[in-house]
């Protein structure tokens, strides 16, 4: 039997089964209505990201590498400023100099340091403005390039600024990884990192987690 309850744009789903004594919690966000995402704040080292409900980013403190995709790798922003280039957002993630954001057509785009390839574009080189995320490995002078897709979540994270890496699940329940894979957490290979997204081992597992929230899902897409 499920219960809802709403708190600040956050549902909060429990699900109860006597016959296997059996009490579950399912923390589900819901957007405001007519809105294009979920507001939402994210705190990097030296520097925000905020999403509006707009689907509009903002960004503001250090930028030294970037990171405030803003054109400009330098200085320091005090207030708030809209990155002009990124638009029907959803999701946003960061960790250390690097950011992330996922549009309302499932591609991914980052901006920021790229010391280990987790702008996911190809290259190690950092950037100042959004760049989309690449499918796989690619020839670098081929004008037809594929990127990613159909993709419902992402996250970012790192042991420090230096070893940053990016995940991004699609709507089938792959997971991709791409950046520091110091630890193997994006690939069993014995790679140091990887500038392309690569297909992550934990693919079953999500898919399988990915399936079992669906229930949950449907129970509030009618609460605003």
């Amino acid at each position: 039997m499920f219960q809802t309850k709403t708190v600040t744009g956050v549902v909060i789903i429990r699900d109860t089964d006597p016959t296997r004594n059996f009490v579950g919690i399912i923390r589900v966000q819901v957007k405001p209505k007519d809105a294009v995402a979920t507001p939402m704040v994210s705190a990097k080292q030296s520097s925000t990201v905020a999403l509006k409900a707009d689907g509009t980013v903002w960004t503001w403190g250090q930028n030294t590498y970037g990171q405030l995709g803003n054109g400009v790798s330098n200085g320091t922003v005090v207030y708030p400023e809209k990155i002009d280039s990124l638009s029907d957002i959803i999701k946003i993630a960061a960790a250390g100099q690097t950011a992330v954001a996922l549009k309302t057509d499932g591609t991914v785009w980052t901006w920021g340091r790229n010391d280990n390839g987790q702008l996911g574009n190809g290259t190690t080189v950092s950037s100042n403005v959004p760049v989309q995320v690449l499918k796989g490995e690619q020839n670098q002078g081929n004008a037809d390039k594929t990127y990613l897709e159909n993709i419902v979540a992402i996250a970012a994270g790192g042991l420090n600024d230096e070893k940053i890496f990016v995940v991004a699940l699609d709507s089938n329940g792959n997971v991709y990884g791409f950046g520091s894979n110091e630890y193997r957490q994006l690939k069993i290979a014995n790679d140091a990192s990887y500038n392309t997204p690569v297909v992550s081992p934990a693919v079953n597992a999500v898919r399988t987690m990915h399936m079992n929230t669906e229930q949950a899902e449907r129970q509030v897409q009618y609460i605003h």
